[in-house]
């Protein structure tokens, strides 16, 4: 990497970060290692930590890391690598929030629409930050101004959400009992409530989860669907700016693929959210592992069978990853079941499928009588 500086009018300074073509590669795909990485603790700290805490964690080293970025930048390559890399630990927690939020907060019959307004945050993300950067990059503050502005709101933003959410709508003081029969009803309950505080994360049954059938075939399916999704993502604008530029006929297409090339992810993650309601986090956890997955190995796949990026070449990577994307959506649909699986009952804690209306104070009365006669027997 070289820096080089000069001097513009008005005595200020700006800075060119000039990269190398692998310290760009490893800027690139050092976020999903860190995604990978933030995945595999994000399962244990939501073993042994709720969702709120977990969540409030990760979006505060998402907000540090981009504060420090600028000033990372001006120090070297590796600590702007190191940067990257805490991002991409931060965003381990995207799909994992959406299914534990959704599983919570939302009824069954609302899941759907939850998840797919939870999962625009991506697109909003880029929507705001796109214009906005163009914006400050221009401006007398320039590039660094973009990511104290993202790492403020981000700061904000989960300091907000640590003080306003439960994890269990029924200790909120804002949810009534006509929302709270509304939100729970259908649902299996395995959460303690005999006392105000917020119930411990049930035991994680991995030996049920990964031996089950069904769930090695919605994993399969999600993988399939998942590696034509992340290539629109990823490749979709340099497709364009690389092959349609010469071929403007190919531009309508592409745009129609790119825009429908996410219809997959409401109805994949819904299922898999419904089978495994409050153990809904460890498969949008595998579900993070494949995307990071994806990305690392996609540019490998595209420099082997595109090098020239010609119409051609591309045109064997869209024809193999359509057969992926098929294959993975038939096996999908064989093995993929709503309904919630053996192993999400937990036979630690009394369950409960709520189907009547409740009020916030039945569970603790019942557990109440339950004692008072545990007590009478015992005399």
């Amino acid at each position: 990497m070289t820096k080089e500086t000069s001097n513009l009018s008005n005595n200020a300074t700006t800075s060119d970060y000039n990269y190398s073509p692998v310290e760009q590669g490893w800027l690139f795909s050092i976020i999903a290692v860190g995604q990978i990485f933030g995945t595999f603790v994000l399962s244990y700290g939501l073993s042994k930590f709720d969702i709120r805490k977990s969540f409030a964690a990760f979006g505060l080293i998402s907000a540090i890391a981009t504060l420090l970025t600028p000033l990372s930048a001006y120090i070297g390559f590796v600590p702007l690598l190191f940067m990257r890399f805490l991002q991409g630990f931060a965003t381990s927690t995207s799909f994992a929030g959406i299914g534990s939020i959704t599983q919570q907060w939302s009824t069954i019959k609302e899941s759907g629409m939850f998840l797919s307004l939870l999962s625009c945050h991506l697109q909003i993300g880029s929507v705001f930050t796109m214009p906005v950067a163009g914006l400050l990059c221009e401006s007398q503050w320039g590039w660094p101004a973009l990511y104290y502005l993202q790492g403020g709101m981000t700061t904000v933003a989960f300091i907000a959400f640590y003080i306003f959410y439960r994890d269990d709508p029924y200790w909120h003081g804002l949810v009534s009992d006509k929302e709270l029969s509304r939100i729970e009803r259908g649902k299996i309950s395995v959460s303690s409530r005999e006392t105000k505080t917020q119930a411990h994360p049930p035991k994680v049954p991995y030996k049920a989860i990964f031996t089950d059938k069904v769930v090695w075939g919605v994993i399969i399916g999600i993988a399939g669907v998942q590696f034509g999704f992340c290539l629109f993502v990823q490749y979709g604008p340099v497709y364009m700016n690389k092959v349609c530029v010469d071929q403007p006929r190919l531009v309508r297409p592409c745009l129609v693929s790119l825009a429908f090339s996410g219809l997959n992810a409401v109805g994949s993650m819904k299922a898999s959210q419904m089978m495994s309601q409050h153990f809904a986090y460890v498969l949008m956890n595998v579900i993070t592992i494949i995307s990071s997955f994806i990305i690392l190995v996609l540019p490998m796949v595209i420099a082997i069978l595109a090098p020239d990026n010609t119409h051609s070449q591309w045109s064997v990577i869209f024809i193999g990853v359509s057969m992926l994307t098929f294959t993975g959506l038939f096996i999908f649909l064989i093995f993929v079941e709503v309904e919630p699986r053996p192993w999400v009952k937990n036979s630690g804690v009394k369950n409960q499928v709520f189907q009547a209306d409740i009020q916030k104070m039945d569970v603790v009365e019942s557990k109440e009588k339950d004692a008072e006669k545990l007590d009478k027997n015992e005399i």
